[in-house]
């Protein structure tokens, strides 16, 4: 029973770990995509008028 109770431990740290990883992820790249879209307008705005 107690060698269960380690393996189930186990796994549920490991899904908990790469949800924490693949969280970290999405929210990097929605942080990034939004720079992106505030700098859009200033880079035109930029073209032309130089």
């Amino acid at each position: 029973m107690k060698k269960k109770q380690l393996w189930l431990f186990v796994f549920i740290s490991l899904v908990i770990l790469v949800g924490v990883f693949y969280y970290m992820q999405y929210a990097s790249n929605a942080k990034k995509e939004e720079i992106v879209r505030k700098g859009i307008p200033i880079g035109k705005e930029y073209i032309k008028e130089y």
